[in-house]
């Protein structure tokens, strides 16, 4: 029996949050910004951590990460990638929470982006449906057929769900989104793979779910990844506290102030869905004040990086060999 959320539980925001970013955790910077920048989008900006985030926004790594957010436009009014870089990782074993973030083929303007991405050299797998996918350096996603209405070609993110009735308690009835008036896109699912589209903004990010065959588990490997929605800045502690009364599932932060050196505070909590996919509600006006782009705000010291590396891959080269 899944829970059916009443007006009690149902989660009242104070306004529609605003699907802001999905995370990629990546073993490339420079590849991962090459393929982004050759479909058009660019680095808006670029932060460097010592130690792990209080929230794991880079994961469950402890040690020095790089944030780096990339897009089409400003994340006032853009969904963007939120690229994590873990020094010393390289590669993360792929799950199959994700299908792909999707993105329209056309922009408002008329540039065709699958195309951009072949002229540069990348192999996209075409689908019967005419969408065309890739995945580079762990970033999987999918042109979709159709020209986008708006400034952001970015259509939404696409996640597959072990019960699609379980997943529409949780991100429908409790977190309050609605069935999306876009369903009639096509993102590579097979006819008959039963689906749910949902937003809490039609002209924003869209949320599909894809119920996956029956037996099959949801399996989130080390790529997981998360998405990240802004709020009302009390807000943040009610939809904490909604979710921890409805006990569906996880509260894998309650809210805590994030710090990023020189830039503003957030405040954000970190709920898991029913198969452990992680959602982040941010306050939007810490939010605003953290993503304003300033002047050197997209700055990467690659040398600086190259020499971080390097001192990493030494420090394991002297812990496998056993040394102090």
């Amino acid at each position: 029996i899944f829970f059916r959320a009443t007006m009690s539980a149902l989660m009242q925001w104070s306004f529609p949050p605003r699907a802001l970013h999905w995370v990629f955790k990546v073993g490339s910077l420079k590849d991962s910004l090459k393929f982004l920048s050759a479909v058009g989008a660019r680095v808006l900006r670029h932060e460097e951590f010592e130690t792990g985030c209080e929230a794991t926004c880079n994961g469950p790594y402890a040690g020095r990460w790089s944030k780096t957010m990339a897009g089409f436009g400003p994340e006032d009014d853009h969904f963007v990638f939120e690229l994590t870089y873990n020094y010393g990782v390289t590669d993360y074993k792929k799950g199959n929470d994700l299908r792909e973030v999707l993105i329209y083929k056309t922009t408002e303007t008329g540039e065709d982006l699958a195309n951009k991405a072949a002229a540069a050299g990348y192999a996209l797998e075409t689908a019967p449906d005419g969408s065309a996918s890739i995945t580079v350096g762990g970033m999987s996603f999918r042109f979709c057929e159709g020209r986008a209405t708006r400034h952001c070609p970015v259509l939404g993110v696409a996640l597959n769900v072990s019960s699609l009735a379980a997943g529409k308690a949780y991100w429908q009835d409790l977190l309050s989104m609605a069935p999306s008036k876009i369903t009639s896109v096509k993102m590579g699912i097979p006819e008959g793979q039963a689906s749910l589209a949902l937003a809490f903004n039609d002209n924003e990010g869209q949320l599909f779910l894809a119920e996956l065959p029956q037996g099959e588990k949801i399996d989130r490997g080390a790529a997981f990844g998360r998405i990240a929605f802004s709020c009302a800045e009390e807000d943040v502690a009610k939809v904490h506290q909604k979710a921890e009364v409805a006990g569906l599932g996880s509260i894998l932060n309650p809210p805590v102030t994030l710090p990023t050196p020189g830039k503003a505070d957030v405040v954000v909590t970190i709920l898991g869905d029913p198969d452990g996919q992680e959602i982040c509600f941010v306050g939007n006006k810490g939010f605003r004040d953290l993503s304003k782009l300033v002047e050197g705000c997209d700055f990467i010291d690659w040398d600086m990086r190259d020499k971080l590396d390097q001192a990493q891959a030494n420090y394991e080269a002297r812990q496998a060999a056993g040394e102090a």
